[in-house]
């Protein structure tokens, strides 16, 4: 309730290193308190969080610490259909970047695998050959040759510019499809 929530040094020259120290409160020194000719040596040490204040007297930053009001602690960003990881980045700039940040101290071993594609093959259509999904070919009404394979080896019936409704044969229905659209204008 007095001083020093998280650590009281009391005539001490303590080493903390590697440590987090948040969360903490009392009367002054919410983080660390230093009594007397009290002095720490921090280093690679995150103090933030605490209430009322983050250190109370004096200390030596011998590199790597935050010292801050509000804790950000870092975590891992997984972007672009999870393929890229970003670790050690806050929340905001993941959210930024338009990824998904998985929560602190978290890992890019915790991204999940990427999503992979739809296998492609030859999509055999009006006379034509597309390389495009199985779904996409049925949704266009064509014949779809298998994943994987080309177009080149997929054997598509070649256009006839005579089959006027394109059903493979040349008949009657091709001479009434270009008398129905005789004199009609095109956009």
């Amino acid at each position: 309730d007095n001083s020093g929530g998280g650590i009281f040094c009391l005539d001490s020259n303590p080493t903390i290193t590697g440590c987090t120290i948040s969360g903490n409160t009392a009367g002054t020194g919410g983080g660390i308190y230093h009594h007397g000719s009290s002095n720490s040596i921090l280093a690679d040490t995150i103090v933030c969080g605490n209430d009322p204040d983050q250190i109370s007297g004096t200390w030596t930053d011998d590199g790597g610490n935050t010292v801050q009001e509000i804790c950000l602690f870092p975590g891992a960003c997984c972007t672009g259909n999870e393929i890229f990881c970003v670790s050690d980045v806050e929340e905001d700039d993941c959210l930024f970047w338009g990824g998904q940040w998985l929560g602190e101290a978290t890992s890019c071993d915790e991204c999940p695998p990427p999503v992979e594609p739809d296998p492609v093959g030859a999509c055999c259509i009006g006379g034509s050959c597309l390389p495009v999904t199985n779904a996409d070919c049925f949704a266009a009404g064509g014949s779809y040759a298998g994943d994987d394979v080309t177009c080149a080896d997929a054997g598509c019936p070649e256009d006839c510019p005579v089959d006027a409704n394109a059903d493979g044969s040349i008949d009657v229905n091709d001479i009434l499809l270009v008398i129905a659209q005789f004199g009609a204008t095109c956009p």
